[in-house]
């Protein structure tokens, strides 16, 4: 018997378990992209910690996000072992508001999805491979040429991009303040498991430490519970990457286990690694399926 885990993360929207995404689209977080201006302050930085910037976003700023997703569950539901999911795109940044960007245009190179079985099959690309679509808060989405979508794709691309126009939980949650390496930020934490399906997932624990910095970015560990109302569950460990000059999470590796919902509360593994380049820009603000 196939099961879905399309409300386990954004990012197996479409690569979970045979799953479509929700009917209810709820979207991980497209927050601003910004620029590498240093954090205003005339005060030096104390030894040992470190100070976000914060500044808005900037129209013409390019992000490239790519992702590598997988589920499998411990024992074989029928013929059906787990899935995976591969998405590469860019985005340019059109109009913004604030700390907001509220259109952008994103080509996705890839969306590749793999249903696992005994062995591999069924592989095939997403609608939204190959397409470069316009994207305009709060909820339009065309073909660059105007064109329409078909709905399923239009949903999934709502999907993606479904918080344009509203500033990242996860960069929201970063202090302004400095804060000294080894220190707890459970904000942010909290902010990484709403983001990743803001309407399904309630953190039942959420922990982060700033754990060292090199070179310009921070490296927050988390360690990270949720469920859902409809019985199902997640943990995960990881690190998230982040920019100290811009806020941009430029990685992020989660791994853990999840617990379907009753009757046979059916267990598996889960892990996601997302990376993020861009052109000094943000890019919490753009979220990968």
């Amino acid at each position: 018997m196939r099961r879905s885990l399309s409300t386990l993360l954004p990012w197996f929207a479409i690569a979970g378990c045979g799953g479509a995404p929700p009917a209810t689209v709820a979207p991980v977080v497209v927050a601003p992209l910004v620029t590498a201006t240093p954090a205003p302050t005339a005060a030096p930085v104390p030894d040992g910690s470190v100070q976000f910037a914060h500044v808005p976003p900037r129209v013409g700023q390019r992000v490239r996000v790519r992702t590598e997703a997988e589920s499998r569950y411990d024992e074989l539901q029928g013929e059906f072992a787990g899935s995976t999911y591969h998405s590469d795109y860019e985005a340019k940044v059109l109009a913004t508001s604030g700390d907001a960007i509220t259109k952008l245009e994103a080509t996705f190179h890839e969306s590749m999805r793999r249903v696992l079985g005994e062995t591999e099959y069924n592989e095939k690309p997403t609608g939204l491979a190959g397409k470069t679509l316009l994207v305009t808060a709060p909820s339009s989405v065309t073909l660059a040429d105007g064109g329409a979508l078909p709905k399923d794709q239009e949903t999934l691309a709502l999907y993606v991009f479904g918080e344009l126009g509203m500033r990242a939980r996860t960069g929201a949650a970063l202090p302004d303040a400095p804060i000294r390496l080894g220190e707890r930020l459970d904000p942010f934490a909290d902010a990484t498991v709403r983001s990743l399906n803001g309407v399904s997932w309630t953190p039942t624990r959420a922990t982060a430490v700033v754990a060292r910095a090199s070179r310009g970015v921070a490296e927050i560990e988390l360690d990270l519970e949720a469920k859902t109302d409809s019985g199902m569950s997640l943990d995960a460990k990881g690190t998230a990457k982040v920019v100290i000059a811009t806020r941009r999470t430029s990685e992020l590796v989660l791994e853990g286990s999840f617990r379907g919902p009753p009757p046979d509360r059916a267990r598996g593994r889960w892990r996601v690694v997302r990376t993020i380049e861009s052109d000094g820009a943000g890019a919490d603000e753009v979220r990968a399926p």
